[in-house]
C-alpha cells in the first residue's frame, strides 16, 4: 500500500511541475549590449545597440556639445521588467575615436518609459543622431566641424 501511495505522490508532484510556469530573466539582464566605431570617414559612426527594441525620440541640445542626452521609448513587444528599465548602466567604447568620447550610459531614473541614452565628450562636438537598423540601435556621427549633416 505504502508503494501505491509514494507512487501517486510521485505522479502528482510530476504533473504540477508540468503545467507551472518559470517567469525567467534574460541572461545578463543587460540593456546596452554593445557600442562601435567607424572612423574611416570624416566623422566617426558611433552605434550603440540595446538588448530589445527600442524608437528614437528626440535628444538635446541638438546640433553640438560636450554631451547629448537620446531620448527613446521601449518599443510594445520589449519584454523587459520595470526594475530594469528603471535603471542605469555604462557601456565602454572599445575603439578608438577622433571626438573622444568619455561615457555611454542608460538613464531610466526619472523614466522607465522614457529613459535617455547619454554620451559625453572630451571636447566639444558637433553631432547627428539617427535612428538604428531594425530598431535595436542608435546611431551618431560626431565631428569636430559643422559638417555633420553631409556624414553617411
Amino acid at each position: 500500500m505504502k508503494k501505491v501511495n509514494i507512487l501517486k505522490f510521485i505522479l502528482f508532484v510530476a504533473s504540477c511541475s508540468i503545467f507551472t510556469t518559470i517567469n525567467a530573466q534574460p541572461a545578463g539582464s543587460r540593456i546596452l549590449l554593445d557600442a562601435t566605431a567607424d572612423t574611416s570617414g570624416p566623422c566617426d559612426r558611433v552605434e550603440i545597440t540595446f538588448s530589445f527594441p527600442v524608437q528614437y525620440l528626440t535628444h538635446i541640445p541638438k546640433k553640438h556639445g560636450k554631451e547629448v542626452r537620446v531620448q527613446v521609448s521601449p518599443l510594445g513587444g520589449a519584454q523587459v521588467d520595470t526594475y530594469i528599465l528603471a535603471g542605469t548602466e555604462s557601456i565602454r567604447l572599445m575603439d578608438s575615436t577622433k571626438n573622444g568620447i568619455r561615457e555611454i550610459s542608460y538613464d531610466g531614473t526619472f523614466s522607465p518609459n522614457r529613459p535617455y541614452l547619454i554620451l559625453g565628450f572630451n571636447n566639444d562636438v558637433h553631432f547627428r543622431v539617427v535612428q538604428g537598423e531594425r530598431f535595436r540601435s542608435i546611431v551618431l556621427f560626431i565631428s569636430a566641424n559643422d559638417d555633420v549633416d553631409t556624414c553617411q
